[in-house]
């Protein structure tokens, strides 16, 4: 068996509605139903099992598996914080005093419910004894079934007396209302998919839970008593290995324990003694004792030590990510050496690690499933045991999503949660959902495989942000970074700047989509020129098309007239593309570097650029101390052919940073200007 999906309805941040699909939140899981192939093959690809829990702070990572724990717990226990208060105030709001009187009226009473999809393997050894009600006969082809666990009122007639009197009162708000959602009045209770009420059940004979917090290195001595717990446990159980060495360790233990109880009563409790027989008598006398045995060694006296180098290094002196990472493993071996072969198919085993980034630098992170992976190899072979269990990650780290994405090769099973009106949502990414589907199967293949591939550099940012700015050049996205900084409220936000190098924003859009958050594609005009093609104005603008991918893929069309008039259109979903669509005196600049050029013509930091860039141009393109608005498509030519973007781009950054008076730094263009407005109306909820 194995864990499907868990969907969480009311509970804390995970609202839910009956009336709107868009508040349905799954989390779902990648299954290890194929353990007997792996076991056959040795092959664990730990990346390709992994579940991936990924969002901004404070969105409900910890949330998902704050809930696990509480129901695979022998009695679980829900208190009134853990209802959403989006949920609660609705309810509140249908409560009137005269509804409760009327009979035919339909009380809404307040309840979390928690959704289990189970899969069955294959195979016919499933133990389904706990889980017979369960089983729908007439859907078992499906090799899956539901079970739903609701925290809901214990006795009605109870709870709505409550109620009542609450109503009558003179506070009726949430605080008060929150007095009576305590847990005297609720309980758990479990539901067939049809609705019926299975009794006798709880969840924690089905799913068991290991959760790893991996933010313990808190003392110099964690490391020790991590594992001194496993080789406490392993001697315990495997008394029988100690069979040819026990009598010479007991023996050598009972000459080291003589030795130092002779020293022990001469040095320090000689004296005593003789105090003692002088008020008592001779024949009453004490005597203070070592108990070293080999059962009190193992059990308190282990601790741990590095060795580098074959340097011996006390664990206080060791780096926190190594420790961590240790940590972590020490409890994934605690966990295999107590894990009963006979369970594999009567139960569904589940490994939680949260936040595993903690303490370690980017390289270590971005290593880290592949490192798990290969530790747990080792430990399966040292304990010739198999593991059946379904690993889960919450994370912060783009760069164990990136680990994730490449070492397991898909972007299946990541759950990616975003904050949507102080209410989170859970998205759910694979490779079917990330591109636009296609007719053509290879275009699917080609687009998925350069998402892949391109996600290393920088786009996982795009999971973690607040919003997202891709940009198709280095002039914008060097300058850019900068003009956030000077936005008082942007800077303040996580705003990622993603380089695409080129109009290939469009292969992202399905996958921003989904995601939800605030996206804007700034992207060039790219006017299709002839070589006699000089300046792009508005009477020479007709019939003309252009050469982006994103802009004719976003509007539908590449004629330049019709993208004008349909960028203009409020654009109702979270991207926003942004283009150099309105002229900057009377000219369409076609780049980035030309808007600039346009937008600033008279600008001093600008004019000393271009002179700096080409000073033998110079004279040709500036008179008066303006550059002539006629020359700048001329000038972004020279530029782009001459390979000085960067050059540009950082010259410019430079003498605007050295510059002590912000009045003269260049003007944003307006189509960038736009962008950061929309940014921040999404961002502030406007």
């Amino acid at each position: 068996m194995y864990l499907k999906s868990f969907e969480l309805r009311n509970f804390r941040k995970f609202y839910f509605s009956e009336n709107s699909s868009e508040t349905q939140n799954i989390v779902t899981f990648a299954c290890s139903k194929d353990y007997i192939n792996e076991k056959e093959t040795g092959d664990i690809n730990i990346a390709a099992k992994t579940t991936l829990i990924v969002g901004q702070n404070n969105t409900g990572k910890t949330t998902i598996i704050k809930a696990l724990e509480k129901l695979t717990k022998d009695s679980p226990i829900f208190n009134a914080y853990d209802f959403n208060l989006k949920y609660l105030s609705k309810i509140l709001d249908t409560y009137k005093i005269d509804n409760f009187s009327d009979e035919e009226k339909e009380i809404i009473l307040p309840k979390i419910e928690f959704i289990f999809k189970i899969g069955l393997t294959d195979n016919d050894n499933d133990l389904i004894t706990n889980i017979a009600d369960f089983i729908d006969i007439s859907n078992a082809e499906n090799n899956e079934f539901t079970i739903k666990a609701v925290w809901e009122v214990k006795e009605t007639t109870q709870f709505i007396e409550k109620i009542k009197t609450f109503l009558s009162s003179n506070s009726k708000n949430i605080s008060s209302f929150l007095k009576i959602l305590n847990s005297e009045n609720f309980q758990l209770n479990y539901y067939r998919e049809n609705k019926e009420k299975v009794t006798g059940f709880k969840i924690s004979n089905l799913i068991n839970l290991v959760s790893i917090k991996a933010n313990k290195v808190d003392n110099d001595r964690c490391l020790s008593t991590a594992l001194k717990k496993v080789v406490n446990f392993r001697y315990k159980t495997n008394e029988d290995k100690w069979s040819l060495k026990r009598e010479t360790a007991e023996k050598e233990l009972n000459r080291a324990e003589n030795i130092i109880n002779e020293s022990i009563k001469e040095t320090y409790t000689k004296d005593i003694s003789s105090s003692v027989q002088k008020i008592v008598s001779k024949e009453h006398d004490i005597n203070i004792i070592t108990d070293l045995t080999l059962d009190n060694l193992m059990g308190t006296l282990i601790k741990c030590e590095y060795l580098e180098n074959d340097q011996h290094i006390p664990e206080a002196q060791y780096g926190l990510g190594y420790t961590n990472l240790i940590m972590i493993i020490s409890e994934i071996v605690s966990y295999i050496d107590q894990y009963h072969r006979e369970d594999i198919n009567s139960a569904i085993h589940l490994i939680s690690i949260e936040e595993p980034e903690t303490y370690m630098h980017p390289q270590m992170q971005e290593l880290f499933i592949k490192n798990i992976s290969e530790a747990i190899k080792e430990i399966l072979s040292q304990n010739i045991k198999h593991l059946n269990s379904q690993l889960i990650i919450t994370t912060h780290s783009s760069h164990i999503l990136n680990s994730k994405i490449h070492n397991g090769n898909t972007f299946d099973d990541i759950n990616y949660i975003a904050n949507i009106n102080s209410n989170s949502k859970i998205i759910n990414l694979s490779d079917k959902n990330v591109i636009q589907p296609k007719e053509e199967p290879s275009e699917n293949s080609n687009e998925l495989n350069f998402i892949k591939k391109h996600i290393k550099y920088k786009i996982s940012e795009i999971f973690f942000a607040d919003a997202v700015i891709f940009v198709e050049g280095i002039t914008e996205y060097t300058l850019l970074k900068h003009y956030i900084d000077q936005d008082d409220f942007l800077s303040k936000k996580y705003i990622s700047l993603i380089l695409v190098n080129g109009s290939h924003a469009k292969v992202y859009k399905h996958l921003i989509q989904k995601l939800g958050i605030p996206v804007v594609i700034i992207t060039d005009l790219d006017v299709k020129r002839e070589k006699e093609d000089i300046q792009i104005s508005e009477c020479n603008i007709k019939e003309r098309t252009t050469t982006n991918n994103t802009l004719s893929d976003f509007y539908k069309t590449n004629n330049l007239e019709e993208i004008i008039k349909l960028s203009r259109q409020e654009q109702p979903s979270n991207i926003m593309l942004s283009s150099q669509t309105e002229k900057i005196n009377n000219f369409f600049a076609t780049s980035f570097e030309e808007a600039i050029i346009l937008t600033n013509n008279n600008n001093d930091i600008v004019v000393q650029t271009i002179t700096e860039l080409f000073p033998n141009l110079s004279n040709d393109w500036i008179k008066e101390g303006k550059i002539k608005l006629e020359k700048s498509f001329e000038i972004q030519n020279k530029i782009a052919t001459n390979n000085k973007k960067s050059d540009f781009a950082n010259i410019l950054l430079y003498k605007i940073l050295v510059s002590s008076d912000k009045t003269k730094y260049p003007e944003v263009p307006k189509y960038i200007t736009n962008a950061f407005l929309f940014l921040n109306n999404k961002l502030s909820g406007k």
